[in-house]
Protein backbone atom coordinates (compact mmCIF):
# COMPACT_ATOMS: atom_id res chain seq x y z
CA UNK A 1 0.00 0.00 0.00
CA UNK A 2 1.06 3.32 -0.84
CA UNK A 3 0.54 7.18 0.13
CA UNK A 4 -1.03 7.45 -3.54
CA UNK A 5 -3.24 4.15 -3.67
CA UNK A 6 -4.99 5.69 -0.08
CA UNK A 7 -5.19 9.74 -1.47
CA UNK A 8 -6.83 8.13 -4.54
CA UNK A 9 -8.93 5.80 -2.52
CA UNK A 10 -10.12 8.33 -0.27
CA UNK A 11 -11.16 10.27 -3.82
CA UNK A 12 -13.03 7.02 -5.21
CA UNK A 13 -15.19 7.27 -1.90
CA UNK A 14 -15.49 11.28 -1.45
CA UNK A 15 -16.64 11.32 -5.31
CA UNK A 16 -18.61 7.88 -5.44
CA UNK A 17 -17.01 7.85 -9.00
CA UNK A 18 -13.66 6.64 -10.76
CA UNK A 19 -14.19 9.31 -13.02
CA UNK A 20 -14.33 12.15 -11.01
CA UNK A 21 -11.49 11.03 -8.96
CA UNK A 22 -8.90 10.63 -11.55
CA UNK A 23 -9.79 14.17 -12.47
CA UNK A 24 -9.22 15.61 -8.55
CA UNK A 25 -5.61 13.26 -8.55
CA UNK A 26 -5.02 14.32 -12.10
CA UNK A 27 -4.97 10.60 -13.14
CA UNK A 28 -6.59 8.37 -15.55
CA UNK A 29 -9.80 6.90 -14.81
CA UNK A 30 -8.47 3.21 -16.04
CA UNK A 31 -5.64 4.04 -13.25
CA UNK A 32 -7.77 4.93 -10.63
CA UNK A 33 -9.50 1.69 -10.94
CA UNK A 34 -6.61 0.00 -11.63
CA UNK A 35 -5.02 0.87 -7.59
CA UNK A 36 -8.45 0.28 -6.33
CA UNK A 37 -8.37 -3.02 -7.85
CA UNK A 38 -4.64 -3.29 -6.40
CA UNK A 39 -5.95 -2.80 -3.04
CA UNK A 40 -8.52 -5.12 -2.67
CA UNK A 41 -6.72 -7.58 -4.25
CA UNK A 42 -3.77 -7.21 -1.32
CA UNK A 43 -5.95 -6.96 0.99
CA UNK A 44 -8.19 -9.76 -0.23
CA UNK A 45 -11.89 -7.32 0.53
CA UNK A 46 -14.23 -5.63 -1.59
CA UNK A 47 -13.67 -1.74 -0.92
CA UNK A 48 -16.91 -0.84 -3.28
CA UNK A 49 -19.84 -2.32 -5.42
CA UNK A 50 -19.45 -1.46 -8.86
CA UNK A 51 -22.73 -1.15 -11.15
CA UNK A 52 -23.16 0.02 -14.05
CA UNK A 53 -23.44 3.93 -13.71
CA UNK A 54 -22.50 3.59 -10.39
CA UNK A 55 -20.33 2.85 -7.43
CA UNK A 56 -21.03 2.51 -4.08
CA UNK A 57 -18.85 2.03 -0.95
CA UNK A 58 -18.83 -1.43 0.82
CA UNK A 59 -19.76 -1.72 4.61
CA UNK A 60 -15.63 -2.58 4.68
CA UNK A 61 -14.84 0.04 2.42
CA UNK A 62 -16.11 2.90 4.97
CA UNK A 63 -14.13 1.40 7.78
CA UNK A 64 -11.17 1.46 5.75
CA UNK A 65 -11.95 5.55 4.66
CA UNK A 66 -12.24 6.73 8.59
CA UNK A 67 -8.97 4.54 9.20
CA UNK A 68 -7.48 6.18 5.71
CA UNK A 69 -8.71 9.81 6.54
CA UNK A 70 -6.85 10.00 9.91
CA UNK A 71 -3.50 8.57 8.07
CA UNK A 72 -4.13 11.32 5.25
CA UNK A 73 -4.65 14.09 8.58
CA UNK A 74 -1.21 12.78 9.61
CA UNK A 75 0.12 12.84 6.86
CA UNK A 76 -0.91 16.64 6.30
CA UNK A 77 0.32 17.74 9.64
CA UNK A 78 3.81 15.81 8.96
CA UNK A 79 4.43 17.92 5.90
CA UNK A 80 3.57 20.99 7.48
CA UNK A 81 5.91 20.67 10.37
CA UNK A 82 8.48 19.97 7.17
CA UNK A 83 7.89 23.17 6.03
CA UNK A 84 6.78 25.20 9.08
CA UNK A 85 8.46 28.31 7.75
CA UNK A 86 7.37 28.54 4.42
CA UNK A 87 4.48 30.86 3.79
CA UNK A 88 1.54 30.75 1.73
CA UNK A 89 1.13 32.80 -1.15
CA UNK A 90 -2.29 32.59 -1.55
CA UNK A 91 -5.79 31.25 -0.19
CA UNK A 92 -8.59 30.53 -2.21
CA UNK A 93 -12.00 31.46 -0.45
CA UNK A 94 -15.42 30.82 -0.68
CA UNK A 95 -17.56 32.78 1.22
CA UNK A 96 -21.62 33.49 1.44
CA UNK A 97 -22.64 36.51 0.50
CA UNK A 98 -24.07 37.45 3.65
CA UNK A 99 -20.53 37.36 5.05
CA UNK A 100 -18.64 39.05 2.32
CA UNK A 101 -19.56 42.42 2.64
CA UNK A 102 -19.55 42.90 6.33
CA UNK A 103 -17.46 40.27 8.48
CA UNK A 104 -14.77 39.48 5.98
CA UNK A 105 -14.39 42.58 4.37
CA UNK A 106 -12.78 44.03 7.77
CA UNK A 107 -11.01 40.63 8.48
CA UNK A 108 -9.08 41.50 5.08
CA UNK A 109 -7.94 44.73 6.27
CA UNK A 110 -6.19 43.15 9.24
CA UNK A 111 -4.82 40.05 7.50
CA UNK A 112 -2.76 41.96 4.93
CA UNK A 113 -1.14 43.98 7.97
CA UNK A 114 0.07 40.73 9.42
CA UNK A 115 0.39 38.75 5.91
CA UNK A 116 0.85 41.43 3.05
CA UNK A 117 2.38 39.01 0.85
CA UNK A 118 -0.48 36.20 0.99
CA UNK A 119 -3.31 37.05 -1.61
CA UNK A 120 -6.65 36.44 -0.93
CA UNK A 121 -9.09 35.63 -3.66
CA UNK A 122 -12.69 35.23 -2.46
CA UNK A 123 -15.76 33.96 -4.14
CA UNK A 124 -19.40 34.39 -3.09
CA UNK A 125 -21.01 31.72 -3.49
CA UNK A 126 -24.21 29.57 -2.63
CA UNK A 127 -23.34 27.23 0.53
CA UNK A 128 -23.48 24.09 -1.93
CA UNK A 129 -21.60 25.27 -3.95
CA UNK A 130 -18.62 26.78 -1.02
CA UNK A 131 -18.66 22.90 0.41
CA UNK A 132 -18.10 21.30 -2.85
CA UNK A 133 -15.65 23.36 -3.98
CA UNK A 134 -14.04 22.75 -0.10
CA UNK A 135 -14.05 18.94 -1.60
CA UNK A 136 -12.56 19.41 -4.47
CA UNK A 137 -10.05 21.52 -3.45
CA UNK A 138 -11.07 24.90 -5.32
CA UNK A 139 -10.97 26.36 -2.06
CA UNK A 140 -8.69 26.54 1.07
CA UNK A 141 -11.27 27.91 3.16
CA UNK A 142 -15.28 28.20 3.39
CA UNK A 143 -17.21 30.80 5.15
CA UNK A 144 -20.79 30.20 4.91
CA UNK A 145 -24.33 30.20 7.26
CA UNK A 146 -24.98 27.24 8.00
CA UNK A 147 -24.18 23.80 10.10
CA UNK A 148 -22.19 20.95 8.66
CA UNK A 149 -23.01 17.08 9.73
CA UNK A 150 -20.35 16.07 6.67
CA UNK A 151 -17.59 13.57 7.88
CA UNK A 152 -14.84 15.08 5.39
CA UNK A 153 -15.63 18.83 6.15
CA UNK A 154 -14.22 20.48 10.10
CA UNK A 155 -15.79 23.62 11.05
CA UNK A 156 -15.57 26.55 13.10
CA UNK A 157 -18.23 28.67 14.72
CA UNK A 158 -17.73 32.30 13.93
CA UNK A 159 -20.93 33.98 14.75
CA UNK A 160 -24.71 33.81 14.55
CA UNK A 161 -27.50 36.57 13.97
CA UNK A 162 -31.38 36.87 13.98
CA UNK A 163 -33.88 37.54 11.38
CA UNK A 164 -36.67 40.01 12.57
CA UNK A 165 -39.59 41.59 11.09
CA UNK A 166 -38.97 44.94 9.40
CA UNK A 167 -41.75 47.56 7.58
CA UNK A 168 -40.89 51.39 6.32
CA UNK A 169 -42.96 54.34 7.40
CA UNK A 170 -44.22 54.58 4.29
CA UNK A 171 -45.69 50.85 4.19
CA UNK A 172 -49.23 51.02 5.72
CA UNK A 173 -49.61 47.80 7.28
CA UNK A 174 -52.63 45.64 6.99
CA UNK A 175 -53.52 45.62 10.55
CA UNK A 176 -51.43 47.13 13.42
CA UNK A 177 -50.23 44.19 15.89
CA UNK A 178 -48.41 44.50 19.72
CA UNK A 179 -46.52 41.19 18.27
CA UNK A 180 -47.15 39.79 14.55
CA UNK A 181 -47.55 36.03 14.17
CA UNK A 182 -46.40 34.50 11.02
CA UNK A 183 -50.06 34.08 9.92
CA UNK A 184 -50.24 38.15 10.13
CA UNK A 185 -47.07 38.19 8.01
CA UNK A 186 -48.43 36.50 5.55
CA UNK A 187 -50.91 38.83 5.11
CA UNK A 188 -48.54 42.07 4.24
CA UNK A 189 -46.77 42.27 0.74
CA UNK A 190 -43.46 40.29 1.40
CA UNK A 191 -39.78 41.18 0.48
CA UNK A 192 -37.64 38.10 0.97
CA UNK A 193 -34.20 36.58 -0.47
CA UNK A 194 -34.90 34.59 -2.98
CA UNK A 195 -35.53 30.99 -3.07
CA UNK A 196 -31.57 28.56 -2.04
CA UNK A 197 -30.52 31.25 0.62
CA UNK A 198 -29.95 30.35 4.17
CA UNK A 199 -32.19 32.36 5.52
CA UNK A 200 -35.12 32.15 3.02
CA UNK A 201 -34.74 28.76 3.73
CA UNK A 202 -35.25 28.93 7.33
CA UNK A 203 -38.50 31.13 7.28
CA UNK A 204 -39.88 28.57 4.58
CA UNK A 205 -39.36 26.23 6.76
CA UNK A 206 -40.92 27.53 9.76
CA UNK A 207 -43.96 28.64 8.06
CA UNK A 208 -44.19 25.04 6.75
CA UNK A 209 -44.07 24.21 10.32
CA UNK A 210 -46.97 26.18 11.28
CA UNK A 211 -49.37 25.49 7.82
CA UNK A 212 -48.72 28.97 6.37
CA UNK A 213 -48.01 29.48 2.76
CA UNK A 214 -45.63 32.89 2.36
CA UNK A 215 -46.26 34.43 -1.35
CA UNK A 216 -43.44 37.15 -1.73
CA UNK A 217 -44.37 39.76 -4.37
CA UNK A 218 -40.86 40.51 -4.86
CA UNK A 219 -37.82 37.51 -4.43
CA UNK A 220 -34.64 39.86 -4.44
CA UNK A 221 -31.05 38.37 -5.10
CA UNK A 222 -29.49 39.92 -1.87
CA UNK A 223 -30.47 40.78 1.51
CA UNK A 224 -29.19 44.67 0.92
CA UNK A 225 -31.92 45.13 -2.33
CA UNK A 226 -34.89 43.45 0.34
CA UNK A 227 -33.92 46.12 2.56
CA UNK A 228 -33.57 48.78 0.00
CA UNK A 229 -37.54 48.17 -1.19
CA UNK A 230 -38.74 48.09 2.63
CA UNK A 231 -36.90 51.28 2.94
CA UNK A 232 -38.92 52.60 0.13
CA UNK A 233 -41.99 51.59 1.49
CA UNK A 234 -42.65 48.41 -0.48
CA UNK A 235 -43.95 45.98 2.05
CA UNK A 236 -42.18 44.32 5.06
CA UNK A 237 -39.40 41.88 4.95
CA UNK A 238 -37.50 39.28 7.45
CA UNK A 239 -33.62 40.03 7.40
CA UNK A 240 -30.89 39.71 9.41
CA UNK A 241 -30.64 41.67 12.19
CA UNK A 242 -26.80 42.76 10.95
CA UNK A 243 -28.34 43.70 7.86
CA UNK A 244 -31.15 46.16 9.04
CA UNK A 245 -29.57 47.38 12.30
CA UNK A 246 -27.96 50.28 10.53
CA UNK A 247 -31.44 51.51 9.17
CA UNK A 248 -33.17 50.91 12.32
CA UNK A 249 -30.95 52.58 14.30
CA UNK A 250 -31.30 56.04 11.52
CA UNK A 251 -34.94 55.51 11.89
CA UNK A 252 -35.55 55.01 8.17
CA UNK A 253 -37.43 51.44 8.85
CA UNK A 254 -39.12 50.26 12.18
CA UNK A 255 -38.33 46.31 13.43
CA UNK A 256 -41.93 44.52 14.29
CA UNK A 257 -42.73 42.08 17.50
CA UNK A 258 -43.26 38.48 16.33
CA UNK A 259 -44.26 35.69 18.55
CA UNK A 260 -41.70 33.37 17.15
CA UNK A 261 -37.61 33.44 16.88
CA UNK A 262 -35.43 32.01 13.85
CA UNK A 263 -31.87 32.42 14.20
CA UNK A 264 -28.71 31.48 12.33
CA UNK A 265 -25.16 31.09 12.38
CA UNK A 266 -22.24 31.02 10.90
CA UNK A 267 -19.51 28.50 10.33
CA UNK A 268 -15.71 28.16 8.92
CA UNK A 269 -15.33 25.15 6.95
CA UNK A 270 -12.32 23.28 5.62
CA UNK A 271 -11.53 19.68 4.53
CA UNK A 272 -10.68 17.69 7.27
CA UNK A 273 -7.84 16.04 5.70
CA UNK A 274 -5.65 18.91 4.82
CA UNK A 275 -4.00 20.71 8.02
CA UNK A 276 -4.39 24.35 8.23
CA UNK A 277 -1.78 26.95 7.38
CA UNK A 278 -0.41 29.92 10.16
CA UNK A 279 -2.41 32.46 7.29
CA UNK A 280 -5.45 30.27 7.48
CA UNK A 281 -5.69 29.47 11.06
CA UNK A 282 -4.99 33.47 11.34
CA UNK A 283 -7.67 34.71 8.91
CA UNK A 284 -10.45 32.23 10.82
CA UNK A 285 -9.80 33.91 14.00
CA UNK A 286 -9.93 37.32 12.76
CA UNK A 287 -13.17 35.97 10.87
CA UNK A 288 -14.32 34.83 14.86
CA UNK A 289 -13.44 37.36 16.47
CA UNK A 290 -15.08 39.74 14.02
CA UNK A 291 -18.17 38.03 13.63
CA UNK A 292 -18.82 37.18 17.76
CA UNK A 293 -17.63 40.28 19.46
CA UNK A 294 -19.58 43.09 16.79
CA UNK A 295 -22.69 44.17 14.61
CA UNK A 296 -21.58 43.23 11.65
CA UNK A 297 -22.46 46.57 9.30
CA UNK A 298 -20.61 48.60 12.04
CA UNK A 299 -16.90 47.24 12.92
CA UNK A 300 -14.98 49.43 12.69
CA UNK A 301 -12.26 49.09 10.48
CA UNK A 302 -8.94 48.76 12.38
CA UNK A 303 -5.92 50.63 12.40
Amino acid sequence: MTLTQIEVFCAVAELSSMTLAADRMNMTQPGVSRMIADLEQEFDIQLFIREKKSIHITPQGKTCYEKALKVLKEVEILRANFSSTRQMREISIGCSSGLGPYVLKQATILFHKKYPSCQLHITEEHPAKIMDGILNGIYNVGFIQQKLTDVNIDSVKIGDDKIVMVAGFDYQLKSEQDVYTIDDIAQESLIFIKKGSSIRHLIDSYAESQFVNLKPEWNCNSGEHALKLVEEGFGVSLLSNKTVNDSIQRGIIRELNTDFSITREYYAIWRKVCFLSAEEKYLIELVKDIGMKYTWENTPVYS
